[in-house]
């Protein structure tokens, strides 16, 4: 167990200099911040109905990086990711990657959430493309009811994120995924997200997002039992 964090950990350190000694070879590399505004349902367990996610992002063709921040109501979080992508060609790439995520629940517990794992993207024709990941999930966490007696609860398990996204015209985009762990959630692997989205490029700076999120427990045994789903409105600006 102690060897495997440590894999993890040192992934996650490595991942910024990998992503900086890419970067300084990459060409035209892309800019973007986004804001985000959602609505809960409200019917499991998250702490919030409405909430707001902003961050930014650098895109390249060696090279990818994200962060993010999470305003909930008694819920706030941070993440960071990278990813590098050494095996690429005509129509996709493949590469490594890490993802810190950091949840504060106000007066229930404080999370640590560690991934490292793979990302392939491919593009075989112009209307359609494929994105997945898998990764190692390592969650720390402290409930402050019980930290005198637990101070930390551990769990290791896996994850991934698989993806389908279709291109009818230059102009919209529109997907479908099936997620255990997304941007500000990180849940076991038997309780995953189904998604659904549309992304409209109104011009070469700025783009218009939509996404359906309807999440699940226990969702690969006979006692499926649905959680809640999330609306979110994304915004995005390209620089």
């Amino acid at each position: 167990m102690k060897l495997k964090f440590f894999l993890l950990q040192a992934v996650l350190l490595l991942s910024p200099a990998l992503l900086l000694a890419q970067a300084q070879n990459d060409t035209q590399p892309t800019h973007s911040v986004f804001m985000t505004p959602i609505y809960n349902t409200g019917n499991g367990f998250d702490p919030y109905q409405l909430a707001f996610e902003f961050g930014y992002t650098y895109e390249s063709e060696k090279a990818t990086a994200l962060a993010a921040g999470f305003l909930g109501e008694e819920d706030y979080q941070f993440t960071a990711q990278g990813i590098w992508w050494p095996f690429r060609w005509s129509k996709g790439r493949m590469g490594l990657g890490a993802k810190y995520n950091f949840t504060y629940f106000q007066e229930l517990s404080i999370t640590n959430n560690i991934l490292a794992g793979f990302w392939l993207e491919t593009q075989p024709v112009s209307w359609f493309s494929l994105k997945v990941n898998t990764v190692s999930l390592y969650k720390m966490r402290t409930i402050f009811a019980i930290r005198d007696t637990n101070p930390v609860l551990t769990n290791l398990t896996m994850g991934f994120d698989f993806s389908l996204h279709f291109y009818p015209f230059y102009w919209y985009e529109f997907y479908t995924a099936i997620r255990t762990h997304e941007l500000f959630r990180y849940n076991l692997l038997g309780s995953p997200a189904l998604c659904a989205g549309s992304v409209f490029h109104l011009s070469a700076l700025q783009e218009l997002g939509a996404e359906a999120r309807v999440r699940y427990t226990d969702f690969f045994t006979n006692s499926a039992m649905f959680d809640s789903c999330e609306f979110a409105l994304r915004l995005r600006w390209f620089f």
